[in-house]
């Protein structure tokens, strides 16, 4: 599908309403939340192609990106949190991952 994108359901000042992805930018969709039914935690990762699911997957593992999220939260541990991944790619070269939007929910752990 040439129109995939992702729907931002509560944009704030500065964020699109929709995230569509084009040829050479992809978006990735991260949350890590409490599960619904009460116990334990879920992580979702789902991105606009499969290459911006892997970047978003790669953000995760990376210590050195996910410790900079937790810094720029100024927080000791890193809270439930929804995340928008922006990625990109010049042909031959490593995606790149930059966020986007983010919503941290601190008080609920």
């Amino acid at each position: 599908d040439d129109t995939t994108a992702i729907a931002n359901r509560a944009p704030v000042t500065g964020e699109e309403k929709v995230y569509t992805r084009t040829d050479s930018t992809g978006y990735c969709a991260v949350a890590y939340l409490p599960n619904p039914n009460g116990n334990g935690n879920v992580l979702i990762i789902e991105g606009t192609t499969v290459e911006a699911t892997e970047a978003g997957g790669d953000f995760l593992l990376s210590e050195d990106r996910l410790s900079g999220f937790q810094r720029m939260l100024h927080v000791d541990k890193l809270p439930y949190f929804e995340m928008l991944l922006k990625t990109s790619q010049v042909k031959g070269t490593p995606f790149v991952a930059t966020i986007q939007a983010y919503r941290a929910y601190p008080n609920q752990h």
